[in-house]
């Protein structure tokens, strides 16, 4: 397992607006922040505050790509903070390795949303197994690209025009023959 955890504030924003930006219902609005995310739907919604999704992500060659289903619910708590989580399940909608190249992932994750006067201090947690042969650099790899993500909304729930953009390995300082090397690792 990996585990992570981030936490940053974002100025002038409300916990409602963070959940808009960065949980959005539809694959073209999340790809905003990620990059390598290349398959988003909402398999099912049994209520307003819990849905059913299936995420598809890149990996760097010669990894496999990654899927995962998670059951995803949304809590307000009284103190005007929200918590937003997920966790991995089976998913008869989306059977696993559906005719593409992948291997079916499993994770647990949180946001916790705390508004702070105008402004909301934010809280991710993930615990994560990428399941099959993930060598340490995609790891390493992996920790940028969430990196990347949570630069990309902050910016954007500031107001700015930003994209995510693939990092490759090379821009991470790796060379050519580094990556063949740790291929035959």
């Amino acid at each position: 397992f990996h585990l992570v955890k981030a936490v940053m504030s974002i100025q002038n924003t409300t916990p409602e607006k963070i959940i808009e930006v960065m949980h959005p219902d539809n694959f073209e609005d999340r790809q905003k922040f990620s990059a390598d995310l290349n398959a988003f739907q909402i398999v099912s919604r049994p209520t307003k505050d819990i849905n059913i999704q299936h995420l598809g992500y890149y990996a760097p060659p010669p990894v496999a790509a990654r899927d995962m289903c998670f059951l995803v619910s949304t809590k307000r708590l009284d103190d005007g903070s929200v918590y937003v989580y997920g966790c991995s399940i089976d998913c008869p909608q989306v059977p696993k390795n559906n005719g593409a190249l992948l291997v079916r992932a499993a994770s647990m994750w949180a946001w916790h949303i705390l508004p702070v006067g105008p402004h909301c201090l934010t809280t991710y947690v993930n615990c994560f197994d990428p399941k099959g042969w993930t060598p340490r650099f995609v790891i390493k790899w992996l920790a940028y690209s969430v990196a990347n993500e949570l630069r990309v909304c902050r910016g954007i729930l500031q107001g700015k025009d930003m994209r995510a953009k693939k990092i490759a390995l090379e821009d991470m300082g790796f060379t050519k023959e580094e990556l063949e090397e740790k291929e035959k690792e």
